[in-house]
């Protein structure tokens, strides 16, 4: 179930629309060492409740070279255009772990490929072709304050407060990140 609350911003005066519940994932730079995270929460009123959620990062990163050779990776988009998206961690058909699903673009969106069976789940509906439908939950950058950095949220699953209890990386590339979000703009 989705949650609507309107709130105004008081640096820009101005309306801001969100969903709820949301909870923090963690900062926006932490999101460009590797493509896919795995997302573990908790119910903080059902503590024997967890929920897995595979994060799936589809911006591109650029590289630069430093003074001493070193490769830097980091995201050279403005968190507008960034293009994160997050799903149920394993395939509802028989249970596969989607961090190990392809991604592949389609004419109207982005969809995750089950790796045993190649069910295919479109990354923003959760609807598939063969007429199974994933969980999906909503992604959101947001900058609280100007001294703050850039942060990644996500749509809560269901209903009542989550805590994000865990937050790994699950895709190879581990890239060293020299270049902060904000100066590389």
């Amino acid at each position: 179930m989705n949650y609507v609350r309107y709130e105004v911003d008081s640096q820009q005066s101005e309306l801001v629309y969100s969903l709820l519940p949301v909870d923090r994932l963690g900062d926006l730079k932490t999101f460009s060492t590797h493509t896919r995270f795995l997302a573990t929460l908790r119910s903080v009123s059902r503590s024997s409740d967890y929920h897995s959620i595979i994060v799936f990062r589809l911006s591109p990163l650029a590289s630069s070279h430093d003074d001493t050779g070193l490769v830097s990776k980091a995201l050279l988009i403005s968190p507008e255009q960034l293009q994160l998206y997050a799903m149920e961690s394993t395939c509802p058909h028989l249970g596969a772990e989607m961090s190990h699903a392809d991604i592949e673009d389609t004419e109207t969106s982005f969809v995750a490929v089950c790796p045993w069976h190649r069910y295919d789940f479109d990354l923003r509906t959760g609807q598939s072709e063969t007429g199974l439908k994933a969980c999906t939950y909503s992604v959101q950058t947001r900058n609280l304050s100007e001294s703050s950095e850039n942060e990644v949220w996500l749509e809560a699953p269901g209903e009542g407060d989550w805590e994000v209890v865990e937050l790994r990386p699950v895709s190879e590339g581990a890239f060293h990140v020299t270049t902060p979000f904000k100066e590389a703009l």
